[in-house]
């Protein structure tokens, strides 16, 4: 099982261990609207001990994704569909114990073949399951991409599928052999990295931009403001204000809590942070109390 992926198309199975269905090359799948507009969203979800750990906010982003773009799915069914994921899981309880596992969903508006125009058309849903190995980075080496975030206030905060933006600036990170990168907004103020959100350490207090014209509010960054008993506010953050900051960590829900080591600047300068016992408690923080879902 563990170098299979699995996938449903609209409930049914596409791939499996043992079996296949013709569904992955019916016009329903390949016209898909994710797919060729990117006109849907999705929610990637880390699955561990046969649970997902902040399901419920997992869901709830989902829930607003899809009202803002306007799509009608029963969080209900996309529940359904993240347990027949996680029944396939305990029909193999020895996979259970011994590995982690991600769940995508992905919610589309549904399959059409020209034109925006989306009347009459019917939801899809697409869910993948693949074994994941979870690795405890010791370092974390940032640099400053190029590529902006563009300013869309209807999208802030929502996880749809359109993620050029961000594949462009991961292939800056690629090329500059880092691991991760910030992406500044219009205004060359930092909204989040790649693939995660930033908080910096100021006066013993967590920092983290607002998600107001831009950019993921991710289910992590949300339990560290919401259910954390720990300082922490949503203000502007400068690359310079970072640069001077006590140090920064990035968050994910399917990688937790990263403590970034140093940061590449455009210039070719290094800044490097001394390590900070504060973000060591804090990382520990989140593990033990994440794992105790």
């Amino acid at each position: 099982m563990t170098a299979t992926l699995h996938a449903w198309f609209n409930g049914e199975l596409i791939a499996s261990p043992l079996e296949a269905s013709s569904v992955a090359s019916s016009s329903t799948f390949l016209l898909d609207r994710a797919n060729t507009f990117g006109d849907g969203v999705f929610e990637t979800m880390l699955v561990s001990n046969g649970k997902v750990p902040l399901l419920a906010s997992h869901l709830q982003r989902l829930s607003y994704g899809l009202d803002r773009l306007g799509i009608e799915c029963s969080i209900d069914l996309a529940q359904s569909d993240i347990d027949q994921a996680l029944t396939t899981l305990s029909a193999n309880s020895d996979s259970i114990d011994s590995e982690n596992f991600i769940i995508k969903l992905v919610v589309s508006r549904g399959s059409s073949v020209f034109g925006y125009g989306s009347e009459g058309l019917a939801v899809n849903r697409l869910v993948l399951l693949n074994p994941y190995k979870v690795v405890n980075q010791q370092s974390c080496r940032l640099i400053v991409c190029n590529t902006k975030l563009g300013t869309q206030p209807a999208f802030a905060g929502i996880k749809h599928c359109n993620r050029l933006e961000q594949v462009l600036a991961k292939k800056e990170v690629e090329l500059a052999s880092c691991d991760d990168g910030l992406m500044l907004d219009q205004f060359d103020n930092i909204v989040e990295t790649t693939s995660a959100n930033l908080f910096i350490l100021e006066a013993g207090q967590l920092v983290t931009p607002p998600i107001s014209h831009c950019g993921v509010a991710g289910v992590m960054r949300e339990y560290i403001i919401e259910q954390l008993d720990l300082p922490v506010s949503e203000e502007v953050v400068s690359l310079e204000r970072l640069y001077n900051s006590n140090g920064c960590i990035l968050t994910n829900s399917v990688r937790g809590v990263i403590i970034v080591s140093d940061c590449l600047k455009a210039d070719g300068s290094i800044q490097a942070w001394a390590e900070s016992e504060q973000l060591i408690a804090l990382k520990q923080l989140v593990k033990s109390t994440i794992d105790a879902l």
